[in-house]
């Protein structure tokens, strides 16, 4: 969100990434992860080190969605402005009061409009409901996030291949329900049913493909996008990267035990790929 133009492309976000993480750990091995799109960057970090000549031990995944998935929910700027607006509104709210905000509804719009006075009608609403930032600021706040979201260029998405696939133990924590929006959905995207396409497919295929020790492990959020808020999801997750990063080593048995239990405790029951 600085000033600079953002990266091209998840292989340059991804050779920024290890500048980053070989100034504070020059060797590996390494352990990666990401939600979201962040586990997309996560294993293009893993196979440009790998072809650097560095070995990395494990990627957390958490809901990441695949190359053919993320193809298939390009969003429109409309889209784009809906979400920002949306999720400034959210931010807003949380630092006013535990009320839930009120958050703009597609319906509520009119998608006749050109893309300026789109924003021009939801920046109205958005400050009818409780947004103080100034006209300039919102514009600002807008450009940016529309400029982030085309850089990741979603349409150009190809997953290369990993050197050494068999090194890297890839534990993925899958969405059970399947639904990308869920009732989020009105206020992330201009177009009904925009996520169909990828609801309860298999959008974890591209790293079944290319990771031969990939675990599955089910969670039971409301949506991909509230994985973070839902505490009987994010404990599960944490509980497995505090005892698999732990300073104290644990066996293969050990984890896969642990994979088991958090399978039986409410997680869903699909066995480890």
């Amino acid at each position: 969100m600085s000033e600079r133009e953002p990266l091209q492309g998840i292989p340059s976000m991804a050779e920024y990434y290890i500048q980053i993480i070989q100034a504070v750990q020059p060797e590996g091995p390494y352990d990666l992860g990401g939600y979201s799109l962040g586990g997309d960057i996560a294993y293009e970090v893993t196979r440009q080190l790998q072809e650097m000549g560095h070995k990395v031990n494990t990627i957390v995944m958490l809901d990441t969605l695949d190359s053919n998935a993320l193809n298939a929910l390009k969003n429109s700027d409309k889209d784009l402005i809906l979400q920002t607006i949306n999720v400034a509104l959210i931010s807003a709210m949380k630092q006013k009061s535990d009320e839930p905000p009120m958050l703009i509804h597609r319906d509520e719009t009119n998608l006749e409009l050109s893309d300026e006075v789109y924003l021009d009608e939801l920046i109205e609403l958005a400050r009818s409901r409780g947004l103080t930032k100034t006209t300039a600021q919102i514009h600002k706040m807008i450009q940016k996030h529309l400029d982030i979201q085309k850089s990741y260029k979603l349409d150009e998405i190809s997953i290369s291949p990993l050197l050494y696939p068999e090194e890297v133990t890839c534990y993925y924590f899958r969405n059970q329900g399947g639904k990308v929006y869920g009732d989020l959905e009105p206020y992330a995207s201009t177009v009904p049913n925009f996520s169909q396409a990828v609801d309860g497919s298999k959008y974890w295929g591209d790293w079944e493909r290319e990771i031969p020790k990939l675990y599955m492990i089910d969670v039971d959020p409301s949506c991909h996008m509230t994985i973070f808020d839902e505490p009987n999801v994010y404990e599960k997750i944490l509980k497995l990267c505090e005892k698999l990063y732990s300073k104290k080593a644990v066996s293969d048995r050990y984890l896969q035990n642990l994979i088991e239990n958090l399978q039986l405790s409410g997680t869903g029951s699909k066995a480890p790929v």
